[in-house]
């Protein structure tokens, strides 16, 4: 891994003013933004994955019905019975990479939702 310079002093300013304002160092505030920033994309290229998927469905049932299929780049590149084995075949190969895995069932959108725990006081 290689350290990173930013040679750009209009923004490397603002973010020593920014940092100094939230008590922070402007590399904690640099880590924090960059992080945002690749989240970001990574759903971002979900939700075009799952347009693809949207816009497959009728072929996916044809050829993978009941099966768990991984999109990558709006294509199929690989399904399985296990979404399990699946899974952990797909990280294997793309690592972190974003890729939509899905079961393929009769409706082609399925709505997941995931309950997290609340951080901070006991508000509603």
């Amino acid at each position: 891994m290689s350290d990173l310079v930013l040679n750009e002093p209009d923004l490397v300013s603002k973010l020593e003013q920014l940092a100094r304002e939230q008590k922070t160092s402007p590399q904690a505030l640099l880590r924090l933004a960059v992080g945002k920033y690749v989240e970001d994309m990574g759903r971002q290229k979900l939700r075009y994955e799952i347009q693809a998927f949207l816009a497959m469905h009728g072929e996916l049932m044809e050829k993978y019905a009941g099966q768990a299929v991984a999109i990558h780049q709006g294509q199929v590149i690989d399904h399985d019975l296990d979404v399990r084995g699946l899974y952990l075949r797909i990280r294997s190969r793309y690592g972190d990479t974003p890729v939509l895995i899905r079961q393929v069932a009769e409706r082609g959108e399925n709505t997941l939702t995931f309950r997290s725990p609340r951080l901070g006081g006991a508000e509603p």
